[in-house]
């Protein structure tokens, strides 16, 4: 058995992976003498860092240290491989030319190898552009393609170098539609403007020579072209033949390679010889100032019943009502909804349903009866004031007022027709068939409740009272609490009698009277009659004035000289034209020692 055993190198370095080291043993007996062809048994205490076979080879397998052990007879010796792999070269993974869309991101990675070629872990190189404006790297291999162009991407590590030519290319990035959009014409027809889009990079610059695809989508139409070259502002265009169907069409614009596409939207307005609007309603009835209870509905359809759906309507009124679509197109259906709000105005109201381009397809109409309110209030319309050959329009009395002298009448006599009320409702509009009660305080009416016409209106039949002057007559509508107080000047009848007062049964001949001859004028209802004509003759003397009219309470005075006849002597007293007359005497007496 041998009494010393040694190992040589006692410790050895390998600087790449792969490299083989040689161990040697030297065994010894206790003379010192050497053993000749002894028994030998190699083992590394890491095999991952280095592997040793049964010659005493030695194989680098990892970075590290590992002991090789080499054993005789009882005895063993130790020698230690370190395993430091040296920096030889520098590789770049992946191809030699590198394409990158502009934007577009990519890790780049290289290795740091040893001399046999094996990467050596731990080793980051530096990275480099020779032109960070069209390609641009950090310092962890992160590569940007920044715009259209060529440069060369390096990697550096101390004196080892490694590099790669990276080629920006522009790709498209947008479509954009210039012109074309938005039109609208006859379905079936040529859009009169061609469309047009501009397909730019992503770094917004045009792009030439690019295919540009038009396709109508849902067979809403044809294009021409349907693919279109760029130029060099990176424009293509198509002519866009709309399909039959009217409503809104579509033509798809996409470029291979582009993550968006563009969409452009024209209006087929319907033909009038291929279009029917037809109003689902038979009859529109509301109050003034409200909504209808339904909504207003039409359908559309073409000549054969088809409806026509997704096509625009549009809404419009007169007067001062108010209607509003609940859809702006037309439904799967055909049809079509608005909120229709009444005018003030009551009576028949229009309102226009527009189909598709208004210079297109006609306005149809559509009709409703607006109806008045309930009657809030009740106003003289006409009458008769003083001093006015006819009726004329009187101004509104408020409620609970007086309208003041509205018409004149004469005494015993009816008011037919001289006065009008109307019943209005909350807006202004005359009520038909509302109930007045009327209260006269003077005089009669046939109907203590009386109802207005069709057109909201109440001519008055008002029997006047027999006393002459102001007569006055409550209104108001049936159950309200307040109305309107009438006044009419009631005028007095025609004469019918005549009276002579303040006549002496005696005085002197060939003398006036003390007194003034007042003659009083009546009408059958006992009212003195002003303004009535009144001829005066005498049998003897003389009458001043022998013509005058009745003052404002029915009198007249005259002055009567009596002739110098003793005797009876007479005045005759006719009023008007004769019909109404008078005869007083007065006995006139001779005056004592006058002279014959």
């Amino acid at each position: 058995a041998p009494h010393w055993v040694g190992v040589t190198p006692a410790v050895d370095t390998a600087f790449a992976i792969g490299d083989t080291l040689q161990f040697a043993v030297t065994a010894k007996d206790d003379r010192g003498a050497a053993l000749l062809d002894p028994t030998i048994g190699w083992t590394s205490t890491d095999p991952a860092v280095a592997a040793v076979d049964g010659a005493g080879a030695v194989v680098a397998r990892g970075p590290g240290v590992a002991r090789i052990v080499a054993a005789v007879g009882g005895r063993a010796a130790r020698g230690t491989v370190i395993v430091a792999p040296r920096p030889a070269g520098l590789r770049l993974r992946g191809d030699s030319v590198i394409r990158l869309a502009e934007e577009a991101r990519l890790r780049l990675s290289a290795d740091v190898m040893d001399a046999r070629g094996h990467p050596i872990a731990g080793l980051s190189p530096r990275w480099h552009s020779d032109d960070p404006a069209i390609a641009a790297v950090d310092s962890t291999g992160g590569l940007v393609g920044v715009s259209a162009g060529s440069a060369t991407i390096t990697a550096t590590h101390g004196e080892l170098a490694a590099g790669a030519r990276v080629e920006v290319v522009a790709v498209p990035g947008s479509i954009t539609v210039t012109s074309g959009d938005g039109q609208h014409a006859a379905a079936g027809r040529e859009l009169p403007t061609a469309v047009a889009v501009q397909v730019v990079s992503r770094r917004g610059r045009p792009m030439a020579g690019v295919p540009v695809r038009f396709a109508a989508v849902g067979g809403d139409g044809t294009t021409t072209p349907e693919v279109d070259t760029s130029d060099l502002q990176g424009v293509a265009s198509a002519r866009w033949t709309l399909g039959p169907r009217p409503g809104r069409q579509r033509v798809a614009v996409t470029v291979d390679g582009a993550g968006a596409a563009a969409e452009v939207v024209a209006e087929a307005d319907p033909v009038p010889a291929n279009t029917r609007i037809v109003l689902l309603a038979d009859s529109l009835v509301g109050r003034v100032g409200d909504s209808l209870a339904r909504p207003v509905l039409v359908r559309v359809t073409d000549s054969t019943g088809a409806p026509l759906a997704d096509v625009p309507v549009a809404w419009s009124t007169s007067r001062d009502g108010r209607i509003q679509g609940l859809t702006p197109r037309t439904d799967s259906l055909g049809e079509a909804r608005a909120r229709w709000t009444l005018g003030r105005l009551a009576g028949p109201q229009e309102a226009w349903v527009h189909v598709g381009h208004r210079r297109t397809v006609p306005p149809v109409r559509v009709t409703a009866l607006a109806r008045p309110g309930r009657a809030v209030e009740l106003v003289v319309v006409t009458g008769r004031p003083k001093g006015r050959g006819g009726p004329t329009a009187a101004p509104r009395a408020p409620r609970g007022g007086e309208a003041g002298i509205v018409a004149e009448g004469t005494v015993g006599e009816e008011l037919a027709g001289s006065i009008v009320l109307a019943a209005l409702d909350a807006l202004g509009n005359p009520v038909p068939a509302a109930a007045v009660e009327l209260a006269p305080l003077a005089g009669a009416v046939p109907e203590a409740i009386a109802r207005t016409d069709s057109s909201g209106r109440l001519a008055l039949r008002w029997a006047l009272g027999s006393t002459a002057g102001i007569q006055r007559l409550a209104a108001r509508l049936a159950g309200a609490p307040e109305g309107v107080e009438l006044a009419v000047r009631a005028k007095p009848g025609a004469p019918v009698g005549v009276r002579v007062v303040g006549l002496p049964a005696a005085a002197p001949a060939g003398k006036p009277l003390a007194k003034p001859v007042t003659i009083e004028v009546e009408d059958a209802h006992g009212n003195p009659v002003p303004g009535a004509s009144v001829a005066l003759s005498a049998s003897g003397g003389k009458v001043a004035p022998a013509r005058l009219m009745t003052d404002g309470q029915g009198r007249a005075a005259a002055r009567w000289t009596l002739g110098a006849k003793a005797g009876e002597q007479t005045i005759v007293v006719v009023v008007g034209k004769g019909a109404v007359r008078a005869r007083v005497s007065v006995r006139a007496i001779a005056v004592v020692g006058k002279r014959r």
